[in-house]
């Protein structure tokens, strides 16, 4: 099927819900979802953004400029991290996306909008991402993943779109850089989201820190690596890592 066919039928879908709530996290999926819902619901359509701790801050910027971009009403709504999270459990993913799925669904019941979309895409399997359990028993609907969208099509689609997120590199949370049943707090999440934004200003792409215990590490591609270990930025970098607690 050619790509404008699968975009008006993503748009189609859409159309079916009389107006709706975009959980927007500024990334790819949500992005496409973002422009096909200003096609289907024109101003019938709020992208709603949850800022917490452990979201890249560069996230939350790209997010409030690409809805400004395509005039699509956003609100931001600010949650500070639950307990149960910043203890890093095994589990953590699924409590995460319970309780600010929850979250948005109150938003949502709050002005009586009963469907809440989600970026869930084709490729993202509940074996590889315990938080598709939430989504599923919080009935959120997944338009890409209901449609069989696969990340290659949505990159396809956005670059024919012109959308500028076709080529932007996924992100998890800032969680995920910590070691598991690991205690995280505000200032680690706050330090290691620094670190990486330095990185991803100085050129360096898909880049991770993470930390394992008293230990940081920094991936990035291999063929960024010869360069990395020549850059003048690289002591500031060691220093501002430090202060999570990691000799090493």
């Amino acid at each position: 099927m050619h790509y404008p066919d699968r975009f008006n039928e993503l748009v189609d879908f859409l159309k079916q819900y009389p107006e709706a709530v975009l959980a927007y996290s500024g990334g790819v999926d949500s992005t496409l979802l973002l422009y096909a819902g200003r096609s289907a619901w024109e101003d019938r359509f709020t992208a709603l953004t949850l800022r917490t701790p452990y979201v890249p801050p560069w996230e939350i910027r790209d997010a409030v400029q690409w809805a400004a971009q395509y005039h699509v009403h956003h609100e931001i709504i600010d949650l500070p991290t639950d307990n149960h999270v910043a203890d890093n459990p095994p589990r953590r993913c699924y409590i995460c996306k319970r309780l600010l799925f929850q979250r948005m669904l109150d938003y949502c019941a709050a002005r009586r909008i009963a469907t809440l979309i989600d970026g869930t895409n084709a490729d993202d399997q509940p074996a590889d991402r315990p938080g598709m359990q939430a989504l599923q028993e919080l009935h959120i609907v997944s338009p890409l993943n209901t449609l069989g969208f696969h990340k290659a099509e949505i990159r396809q689609i956005s670059q024919d779109l012109g959308l500028p997120t076709w080529d932007k590199p996924a992100y998890a949370c800032l969680m995920t850089r910590f070691t598991t049943n690991q205690r995280v707090s505000d200032d680690q999440l706050r330090i290691i989201g620094h670190a990486e934004e330095l990185l991803h200003d100085a050129g360096y792409k898909n880049v991770r820190v993470r930390i394992h215990n008293d230990t940081a590490r920094i991936e990035m591609p291999p063929s960024q690596w010869a360069g990395f270990t020549q850059d003048k930025m690289l002591p500031h970098l060691i220093s501002l890592i430090r202060e999570v607690g990691c000799d090493y």
